[in-house]
């Protein structure tokens, strides 16, 4: 059963994913950012390495000042992270999907975002990043 983690599918298929993850996260930093959703959307299964690409991708994109775009790949990292079956690292990439919309000032979506989490732990980290990113402000 895929948990979304680990090696729950052998170590073969999730080295794989996260080399797919890994080529998806080189194409956004290197400024290829279609080529970097293709990789992600198209070519990793797992839920887990898909939502770590897609937010990669997103912090690229606002980066180089395309919010709408940003804006559509955390939403799609968050549609997959809702994916994730094991509460542990849904969590897990839900804090993560707050943290950068909160660092790119979406306050509002990272609080939408952290509420999602279920882990008391991850939840407190995201809620203190968050307000941590309002303070920088």
């Amino acid at each position: 059963m895929n948990e979304g983690y680990g090696k729950s599918q052998g170590g073969e298929i999730m080295n794989e994913f996260s080399d797919l993850r890994d080529t998806a996260i080189a194409k956004a930093r290197d400024g290829d950012i279609p080529g970097a959703l293709n990789t992600a959307i198209n070519l990793i299964d797992e839920p887990l390495y898909k939502s770590q690409a897609l937010i990669y991708i997103a912090k690229a994109q606002a980066q180089d000042g395309d919010s709408k775009g940003a804006a559509s790949t955390f939403q799609e990292a968050l549609n997959t992270a809702n994916l994730i079956t094991n509460p542990f690292w849904k969590s897990v990439a839900l804090r993560k999907i707050a943290q950068a919309q909160a660092d790119r000032g979406d306050i509002s979506g990272a609080l939408t975002t952290a509420n999602l989490i279920t882990d008391p732990f991850w939840k407190s980290e995201a809620l203190r990043n968050i307000e941590r990113a309002k303070e920088l402000k």
